[in-house]
């Protein structure tokens, strides 16, 4: 590969500093100096620009935007500075996080710490379990609340829920026999 389209082709890796990837760029642009081969600023300017990932495009139009395009000396150290301002804003909002996620962490401890259950607990192995009076099924918290205001769609009357109804209850018995 020539000199020139090594040039044109640069990119910079990505975990690469801009201190490495600018000292590749130098460093072709100076080969080709040292065998008499002109290059201008600007191209060496847009060519290593180019090169840049695409988390660079808002800095890359900044400099684009400006009446004068920058040299290539003046841009490697704007590169260099706005690197360093991201890392530096990049560790600090990764401490935010941290604290954060440790402040959530520790409420979250707190809130188990003082959290009393209000639903019944499910019986141990060796503890009998409460059976309703219908198909073995199960007693919920429902029939240990209080039904007063509640009215039956089975007899129509208030006080309780169909679950418990009495008259359901007897036509169950009177279906089974």
């Amino acid at each position: 590969m020539t000199l020139r389209s090594q040039l044109k082709n640069v990119k910079m890796e990505e975990e690469e500093s801009m201190q490495s990837y600018f000292s590749r760029v130098s460093q072709i642009k100076e080969q080709l100096e040292a065998i008499k081969d002109k290059v201008e600023d600007a191209e060496v300017v847009m060519t290593t620009m180019n090169g840049f990932p695409r988390h660079w495009d808002s800095f890359i139009q900044g400099i684009c935007s400006r009446k004068k395009l920058t040299r290539f000396s003046k841009l490697w150290e704007e590169c260099v500075q706005e690197e360093a301002r991201m890392v530096n804003r990049d560790e600090k909002l990764q401490d935010k996080e941290d604290q954060a996620l440790a402040a959530r962490m520790k409420r979250g401890r707190k809130k188990r710490e003082t959290h009393s259950p209000k639903a019944p607990r499910k019986p141990q192995r060796n503890q009998k379990a409460h059976w309703g009076p219908h198909r073995g099924n199960h007693r919920s918290h429902e029939e240990h609340q209080d039904h007063s205001s509640f009215r039956c769609f089975n007899s129509n009357k208030m006080g309780h829920i169909s679950r418990n109804c009495t008259l359901r209850e007897e036509q169950f018995k009177k279906e089974r026999k």
